[in-house]
């Protein structure tokens, strides 16, 4: 029987259980990964926010409650939050590495085509060309 997400939040609220906290990773980093890089729209971000959120999850696990919403909608709005806040303090989206640059403008498909040419014109837009 799969131990539901809730009881992994309180095993992690209770005693910072640690196999607790891989499981919830195991099941949802490639959710939270997903809204990270929505919002984010750079893959290191993403990544690096997905980890922040699960250090969030052992410092919140006491604040949770299963009554209000699910571990799956607490664990994506903690992730939202944090990825928000990544932001940089104007709203833009913090540019990508270098190395990534070059893979979007020459039409990379890990971005559906209109928000390559948007990214692509933020980026110029940050780097003070647009």
């Amino acid at each position: 029987m799969i131990e539901p997400d809730a009881s992994l939040v309180a095993r992690i609220a209770l005693n910072e259980d640690r196999e607790a906290l891989a499981e919830l990773d195991l099941r949802h980093a490639k959710t939270l990964y997903a809204v990270a890089y929505a919002v984010l729209l750079d893959a290191d971000a993403a990544a690096a926010t997905v980890e922040a959120t699960f250090g969030e999850v052992e410092r919140a696990a006491r604040g949770f409650d299963a009554g209000r919403q699910s571990a799956h909608q607490w664990l994506v709005e903690l992730a939202r939050r944090i990825a928000a806040e990544r932001l940089t303090p104007s709203g833009a989206r913090p540019r990508a590495p270098a190395r990534d640059q070059g893979a979007r403008q020459s039409g990379s498909r890990s971005l559906p085509q209109g928000r390559l040419r948007e990214q692509v014109a933020l980026d110029r837009h940050v780097e003070g060309d647009g």
